[in-house]
């Protein structure tokens, strides 16, 4: 399966950081999903295919993120797997992304929540509709993934949106 994400990060006062497209790190980037201020869109397959909505917030005491999925906010548990904060023994809701290699165009990085915990990103096996985040094994895709900047010219026209709380 192939997942894409493209992120458009907000900075303070509804300025906008350099658009950002990750992929996982074995897979080609045939299609850059374009998302708004502090949205990725997850796209699966070609570009015809609905989006997941995947919204992300700074903590700026932090550095880390909360991600929330259609709007459930993601948490790590501790039976190592991820989801819906509201259900479970969770660990923590925070999450950040750390770069390991820089190279010409492309930063490798990798997704985690604390630093000797690397987490993938795949769908459920019950419901496709539906992403996991959990601890990385060698059965789960998108251990490592790309981020790079998306060329000025393909950069979309966003509009005056409020950072996200």
């Amino acid at each position: 399966m192939l997942f894409f994400y493209s992120v458009l990060c907000t900075l303070e006062k509804n300025k906008l950081d350099t658009p950002v497209v990750i992929t996982a790190l074995d897979n080609p980037l045939l299609y850059i999903g374009i998302g708004y201020a502090g949205v990725i869109s997850l796209l699966d397959g070609p570009p015809s295919t609905e989006n997941i909505k995947i919204s992300a917030s700074r903590n700026q005491e932090s550095g880390r993120y909360h991600i929330l999925v259609e709007n459930i906010m993601m948490c790590h548990r501790k039976n190592n797997t991820v989801g819906d904060c509201n259900h479970g023994d969770q660990i923590t809701n925070e999450w950040f992304v750390t770069p390991v290699i820089e190279g010409g165009y492309m930063v490798q990085t990798r997704i985690g929540n604390k630093p000797d915990t690397l987490m993938c990103l795949t769908r459920s096996t019950k419901d496709e509709s539906i992403l996991i985040m959990g601890r990385c094994s060698e059965s789960r895709i998108g251990q490592h993934w790309r981020v790079g900047k998306i060329p000025v010219s393909k950069q979309p026209d966003v509009p005056d949106v409020p950072p996200l709380s």
